[in-house]
């Protein structure tokens, strides 16, 4: 039996963009120069080597699902060089959370819906908005990786993320076993 293609959590606050000079608000006025300035250009190469590598399916878990649909993030990661991601979008793209909802209670719950045993996974996260994750059972097995604070994604976190999308993570009681998109 072969390993199911891995998955990848994505926040994008903190990962991709630093806000500086642009956060996710500038996308709606789309000011000069936004797409080359939007994510660091670091963490859009670190994200592509794991893309390249690994070809996950995405999960975006980023508080943009409030203001931005599938369209979308599609048009920001061709745009911003991330190609590979909209192309990884995974069909059930989207883990957002309900209003009082943790970001780990979000990606149990995309778990309970759509996932299936022996994926291999990561949580690409910051520590200001991966709320819930910090010491979460996702966390106590190795799957959280939180990109430093002004950083973001680097490819210091290549090694955790690759030991991630290599190895099948042990069962967890709770979790699905339905169909699979």
């Amino acid at each position: 039996m072969s390993t199911p293609r891995p998955l990848l959590f994505l926040d994008v606050d903190g990962v991709l963009c630093l806000s500086k000079p642009y956060g996710g608000h500038a996308l709606k006025t789309q000011p000069p120069g936004i797409w080359d300035l939007l994510f660091a250009r670091h963490a859009v190469e670190a994200l592509n080597l794991v893309m390249r590598e690994h070809a996950p399916q995405v999960v975006i878990t980023s508080s943009w699902l409030s203001f931005l649909e599938h369209g979308a993030f599609d048009k920001v990661f061709r745009k911003t060089g991330l190609s590979l991601v909209a192309d990884g979008l995974h069909p059930a793209w989207e883990a957002p959370q309900n209003a009082n909802e943790t970001r780990c209670a979000a990606i149990d719950r995309w778990f309970q819906e759509y996932g299936w045993p022996g994926e291999p996974y990561v949580i690409l996260d910051d520590m200001e908005s991966g709320t819930g994750l910090k010491r979460s059972y996702h966390d106590y097995r190795g799957r959280v990786v939180f990109c430093d604070e002004g950083v973001g994604l680097s490819v210091e976190n290549w090694l955790q993320i690759s030991l991630c999308l290599d190895t099948v993570p042990a069962p967890r009681d709770g979790f699905s076993r339905g169909p699979k998109p």
